[in-house]
């Protein structure tokens, strides 16, 4: 780093705080003019930016800096904000704790799924891909009966890290009126659909109007009808030869899950005869699937999300939610963020270790400050679950409404629970 770069970047900076306008550019273009490194030169331009009046020049500067560093998170939000996709007044203060959301009730509208020949309920039934009337049988596909959808999108992870949306988990209960009996519902913060116990008319919560929740951006529909998903527990039970296993009613739910598309670069460094050596491996990481929810053991969540096919994912609109229970989200983007991360670097260092098996290299160190989270998106997954126990213990089993395929927590027996138990003595 240039100390005299440095220097001028200091004055420049302290400078444009005290909205010295004319004193902090004499400074700043002059870093731009000596051997500044090319950090202290998207500093400069960063705050030259910052105190630009004129929108081109204020783009100008930031798309140059931005040139020098892709990945710099300051420079990605003001061009967020210049863009107008930030709102300046919901960046959050990095130097302060993050505000405590008011744990309140807010009401909740709902869309009410009905028959429009004999006003019966309409449910969105598995396999088919439709909506049936419970009463006439008329289908509607859901697309035709939800509100107008938005094509499905990626959301910028800078801008969404630069408020408290990014931060924190949704807070609080909705109230729920039933537009068919009128009964009113308290619903906790995980409910995101609901039948009413009353009437049997199906809602969904329009999450545009629940503040503080980002609303999921696609949803892959139901595939797998009950009878199957029964069928492929019983034939899981079989083949792993447990037998008088007492299990609860199979439930049908939508599960969220955020997805994250990884770019940058892992700097890394090896030893070739002694002689050290960095090489740089472009990353790139589409829909990388992280848990939303907490309800499944971790290594269960991350096994089922294994064998979903992404590609049958569509726009999300609330009809595929009709008399389908969908749990809210309850891990926040930037905590999901980081597992997102693990997941990739775990994957790159597979890759990198057959590699070096073909080479007589050692690796040294890793770099990963250049790997970025460039954006996500919220996705609800069908999934049935259930539990059941075996010799007196409760166990989680859930299948893939897409695939059939069963994950699920497995009994330690034999020789096995035999070590567990000396060990524990």
């Amino acid at each position: 780093m240039s100390r005299s770069a440095r220097d001028l970047l200091v004055r420049g900076i302290a400078a444009a705080k005290d909205k010295a306008a004319d004193e902090a550019r004499f400074y700043l273009e002059w870093v731009l003019r000596i051997d500044a490194d090319p950090q202290q030169q998207v500093q400069a331009r960063l705050w030259l930016s910052r105190i630009e009046d004129v929108p081109q020049k204020k783009r100008k500067q930031l798309e140059t800096a931005l040139a020098i560093d892709p990945w710099n998170p300051e420079v990605r939000r003001e061009l967020a904000i210049l863009d107008g996709r930030l709102n300046p007044e919901e960046v959050i203060d990095p130097n302060k704790p993050l505000p405590t959301p008011t744990d309140g009730q807010t009401s909740a509208k709902a869309q009410r799924f009905t028959c429009p020949r004999c006003s019966g309920n309409m449910t969105f039934i598995a396999g088919d891909n439709v909506l049936r009337c419970a009463y006439c049988g008329y289908e509607q596909h859901p697309r035709d009966v939800a509100l107008p959808h938005q094509p499905l999108r990626e959301r910028d992870f800078t801008v969404a890290m630069a408020t408290i949306e990014g931060h924190v988990q949704p807070v609080g209960t909705q109230t729920l009126a039933c537009r068919g009996c009128g009964a009113s519902f308290l619903l906790p913060r995980d409910v995101l659909s609901l039948t009413c116990s009353y009437c049997g008319s199906s809602h969904v919560i329009e999450l545009r109007d629940t503040r503080r929740l980002v609303p999921p951006e696609g949803i892959i529909p139901f595939a797998v009808p009950l009878g199957v998903a029964r069928q492929a527990m019983r034939t899981w039970f079989r083949r792993k030869k447990l037998k008088g296993v007492k299990m609860t009613p199979i439930r049908g739910m939508y599960w969220p899950a955020w997805t994250f598309d990884l770019g940058g670069e892992i700097r890394w460094w090896v030893s070739v005869e002694g002689e050290r050596k960095q090489i740089a491996h472009q990353i790139y990481e589409d829909d990388i699937l992280v848990p939303a929810s907490r309800k499944l053991p971790e290594d269960l969540a991350l096994g089922t999300l294994l064998h979903y096919r992404l590609s049958a994912i569509v726009p999300y609109d609330e009809g595929y939610l009709a008399d389908w229970p969908a749990e809210v989200y309850e891990i926040s983007v930037s905590d999901a963020s980081l597992v997102a991360r693990r997941i990739a670097l775990n994957k790159f260092r597979q890759d990198m270790q057959r590699h070096l098996e073909r080479m007589s290299h050692n690796v040294l160190s890793l770099d990963t400050s250049e790997m970025i989270v460039e954006s996500f998106k919220l996705v609800l997954l069908p999934l049935w679950v259930a539990h059941y126990r075996y010799n007196e213990t409760d166990y989680i089993i859930a299948v893939n409404g897409q695939t059939e395929k069963v994950q699920a927590q497995e009994p330690v027996r034999g020789l096995r629970r035999l070590l567990g138990s000396l060990w524990e003595t």
